[in-house]
């Protein structure tokens, strides 16, 4: 098992392991994480004085996952029961995105008047 200074170096080297894919998959990682973290913690204790600062961050950085997790359950439970509206704003962005890229394709065409002649030169104003 490899050793980590910190618990934010921990959760670096774990993170890299796994994909990144919004939300859920944060929320995912970070739930993982603070089970490791708890389960890890009995085993820091054991190490002594130097392990105290160890467990304070362990401690401090599983209740910022904790608040995080819980605003994120919120988001989740709403995706979850309104997989309609998940699409419907799917579509939307997509519309969205198609008219600003028509929209920068455009270009200004002058328009060719056909229906004025011009007067010779010459006569009246002379």
């Amino acid at each position: 098992m490899r050793t980590y200074g910190t618990v934010t170096t921990a959760m670096e080297a774990y993170a890299k392991d796994m994909p990144t894919a919004g939300p859920v998959t944060s929320y995912r990682l970070e739930e993982e994480f603070e089970t490791r973290v708890a389960r890890n913690l009995q085993t820091i204790i054991k190490i002594g004085k130097p392990g105290m600062k160890v467990e304070q961050e362990a401690r401090q950085r599983r209740r910022k996952l904790k608040e995080k997790m819980e605003i994120l359950r919120t988001l989740k439970e709403f995706t979850d029961n309104n997989k309609q509206l998940k699409i419907s704003l799917y579509k939307a962005l997509n519309t969205m995105q198609k008219t600003e890229e028509n929209q920068g394709q455009r270009m200004y065409t002058p328009r060719i008047r056909t229906d004025i002649t011009l007067a010779e030169r010459g006569g009246a104003g002379k």
